[in-house]
């Protein structure tokens, strides 16, 4: 391999998928990597959705020139366009080669589930090449292309993927992923996995009986619709054991159906757990491995659970922990350039620092001339002052280059007294979201053990942690109902002005934790822009903002009349050409609602319908698919 720069991308070029809005590929990602003799470096990754406005960005691009232009927009900061790039991979009508993936050597294993793999395996190629890593790729299953041939859907004989690479020598196994559990109830309650997890926590049930079934052990599915059918039963099931429970093991501060929804999560949370520990016990039996030598990593969307990860950490005794902060789709950029520099480089240095690979933006004066009615003053970082504001309520704290991934990681991020039960209260309400939403802490890192129960580190938000009861006290807004936290380990080397914050603090309070929630109104993906974060303070009238460390007071609220985000590419992104719209006219003669067209993958009966122009038949049949199991209708349409 030449040395260069090279780009991953995991992105869509369909003129069909963008005429009707198609999704195949969502959580989109781009990654420019440097290759300089054996050393690899991650120069920059952009995440779609930061750019576009649109959360889980899932759009495809209108054509290669759309893709190219796109690209090179981003590519400008270094002075680079596509053409200087040594390598192009990730994503068809756009890769230069085609000897980057999976597809002869390892054709019984989705490539998706590789590329999640491979982004942890290689996070640190010296613990790679040097150590011995247990891996796990856990997601919901690979994307689907309309052109995807029957062959090559077979060929893929196991979405998730495993290995046991010893000192650089790989043997993978096919494995089993819970994602299924939590993809389900996301559309049979219409919440986010996220909200689902937290409710799982949130109260105390008892129920000793056992629901775990053999068909829960998922390597493939064929049609996940049927899936869907037999998680219809386990569901249906969970909630008629909720139904006989005495009414004094409900809680009187939610809800009938969160109490409904809390018991059935916390099922599918301890079958998540023992689905994970059949995959753990089966490899450290096959591969005679001892966990205290060896490290854990777990990639794809379901190691987002911070539960699941902390229970294998804590019951195994894993030597170490690892893990992307992008480790689901987001991610999926770093795992397909990783995995291809392992397969055509062979050995290769590569280190993922930190999680700030993102955007940064160097706008500020022009965003306080062009804000200036709404600022009331401007002045740089004091320390005492900082204390101040944060003793007082929460503040935006905007700085350097955003992280990865879909939690923020400290650059991003509203910040408050950890001390202070109102701040949870404030943060909620600022956020839009349920009373009960847990708040995450940020902790310097040598004080973990002082602070919690379990002394691992969570540099990227992928742990749970027991706070120590003696310690519930002192940080009751970080408590979640169960008195555990989602943490974040913070050191001076990965991220110092975070740290800063932290030392500043726990010098006057004796507290070296602070509460962290992302930068981002509901619905709307993680703030990357200056003018992003001051539209949100502005809405939010939130009276002082840190921007790249410049400390600036805001009022005059009531003038400000924008009601909604910051727009970003929303109004831009989307494209028409005069083949767009014939090809439109030509599949939609009848000038149907596009979104039954996103419903083909998964009821391609519905096609001939759709052709004859019957939208209301068409709608009857979805809907009585849906209610067959149990799914909600407005999360489904919407």
């Amino acid at each position: 391999m030449q040395d260069g720069y090279y780009l991953a991308t995991y992105i869509v070029i369909d003129e069909y998928c963008h005429a009707f809005d198609i999704v195949t590929r969502h959580d989109n990602n781009i990654a420019l990597f440097l290759k300089e003799n054996d050393n690899v470096s991650l120069v920059h990754y952009w995440e779609l959705e930061r750019l576009t406005g649109y959360k889980h960005h899932a759009y495809s691009f209108l054509n290669t020139e759309h893709a190219v232009e796109f690209i090179n927009e981003l590519l400008a900061e270094y002075h680079l366009t596509i053409d200087d790039m040594q390598e192009v991979w990730g994503s068809p009508k756009i890769s230069t080669v085609n000897d980057y993936h999976s597809f002869v050597e390892m054709p019984e294993y989705a490539y998706h589930g590789l590329c999640h793999l491979y982004s942890g395996v290689l996070l640190n190629t010296e613990i790679f090449h040097n150590e011995k890593i247990l891996a796990f790729a856990v997601d919901g299953g690979p994307e689907f292309f309309p052109k995807l041939t029957s062959a090559a859907a077979e060929q893929m004989k196991y979405y998730y993927p495993g290995c046991y690479a010893d000192k650089g020598k790989v043997t993978h196994f096919p494995t089993n992923s819970p994602a299924q559990l939590w993809a389900y109830p996301a559309f049979r309650y219409g919440l986010q996995e996220g909200t689902l997890m937290a409710l799982g926590s949130a109260i105390e049930f008892d129920c000793q009986k056992d629901f775990f079934r053999e068909s829960l052990l998922i390597q493939k599915y064929d049609i996940l619709y049927d899936t869907f059918k037999d998680l219809n039963l386990l569901f249906n099931e969970l909630e008629d054991e909720f139904a006989k429970l005495p009414e004094s093991q409900l809680s009187d501060r939610f809800t009938y159906e969160e109490n409904k929804i809390a018991f059935v999560m916390c099922i599918i949370q301890q079958l998540s757990k023992e689905i994970m520990e059949r995959n753990v016990e089966q490899a450290l039996r096959q591969f005679d491995i001892d966990p205290e030598d060896t490290y854990l990593s777990m990639t794809g969307g379901f190691a987002l659970n911070c539960p699941t990860n902390s229970h294998l950490m804590n019951k195994y005794k894993f030597k170490g922990f690892i893990a992307p902060p992008c480790v689901n789709d987001t991610g999926m950029s770093l795992g397909i350039g990783l995995y291809a520099f392992h397969k055509k480089h062979g050995k290769f240095n590569f280190d993922f620092q930190h999680a700030y690979y993102g955007d940064r933006d160097h706008s500020l004066d022009e965003i306080l001339t062009k804000y200036n009615q709404f600022v009331k003053s401007h002045g740089d970082f004091i320390a005492d002052q900082f204390l101040s504001d944060i003793k007082n309520d929460p503040i935006v704290w905007f700085n350097n280059r955003s992280e990865v991934g879909p939690r923020a990681l400290g650059n991003r991020s509203l910040l408050a007294d950890p001390r202070n039960e109102d701040s949870k209260t404030k943060l909620n309400i600022i956020k839009e979201r349920e009373w009960w939403r847990p708040v995450a802490p940020l902790i310097m890192e040598q004080h973990l053990g002082q602070w919690f129960e379990d002394d691992i580190s969570s540099p990227y938000m992928l742990q749970t942690a027991i706070v120590k009861e003696d310690k519930f006290s002192q940080v009751p807004a970080v408590l979640h109902l169960d008195k555990s936290a989602r943490i974040q380990t913070v050191n001076q080397q990965d991220n110092e002005d975070l740290y800063q914050l932290l030392q500043i603090f726990n010098e006057d309070t004796q507290v070296p934790l602070l509460c962290n929630t992302s930068l981002n109104d509901k619905g709307e993906p993680i703030i990357n822009k200056l003018e992003e974060a001051m539209n949100f303070a502005l809405r939010k009238k939130i009276k002082v903002i840190y921007l790249n460390k410049v400390r600036v007071e805001l009022d005059g609220f009531e003038q400000y009349t924008e009601q909604s985000p910051n727009p970003r590419m929303k109004q831009t992104f989307k494209r028409k050409s005069e083949y767009s719209d014939k090809l439109y006219r030509r599949i939609n003669p009848h000038n149907l609602n596009p979104k039954y067209f996103n419903f083909l993958g998964y009821f391609p009966e519905i096609r001939t319908d759709l052709q004859k122009g019957l939208e209301d038949e068409v709608n009857t049949y979805l809907h009585q698919k849906c209610a067959e199991i149990n799914l909600n209708t407005n999360y489904m349409f919407k």
